[in-house]
């Protein structure tokens, strides 16, 4: 295209549009008119990302007030148990922080001594910073 007039192309395309507009119309071809049509919109790309579809929440109407009374007991079987599981739990942790101390002075790693454990770094670190266990993080190597 470069050294081509492109005013001239143009006319020259024009004017054969123009030719065959009227070859068309002559041989009885009608123009519809379509003025409905909008344009269409463009399938999703690969970089567009459609929004995750929730399901709407079905609002529950508001629940009726019941006015109950300040001091409602527990059952004494349910509450047993609780404080069963609670007594049980804080009996296991004791025993864990007794041998993350015993480990402490060791020459094991915090990850080895985690493995030992079997419990993850990440709780073992917060263990020892929870209950301020001299646990270093890294071992000089003399």
């Amino acid at each position: 295209m470069i050294g081509h007039n492109i005013p001239e192309e143009h006319e020259r395309t024009r004017s054969q549009l123009a030719e065959s507009v009227a070859r068309f119309l002559a041989e009885g071809g009608k123009i519809q008119d379509c003025t409905g049509a909008g344009s269409v919109p463009r399938p999703p790309g690969f970089r567009r990302y459609q929004a995750p579809l929730v399901p709407p929440v079905a609002k529950a109407p508001p629940a009726p007030v019941v006015e109950q009374s300040p001091a409602v007991p527990k059952p004494p079987a349910r509450q047993a148990r609780r404080e069963t599981k609670r007594q049980a739990r804080a009996e296991e942790l004791d025993a864990l922080l007794q041998q993350i101390r015993a480990y402490a002075h060791t020459s094991l790693s915090r990850g080895a001594v985690a493995k030992v454990l079997n419990i993850s770094p990440q709780r073992l670190t917060k263990l020892v910073d929870e209950h301020s266990i001299d646990f270093p993080r890294w071992r000089r190597n003399e």
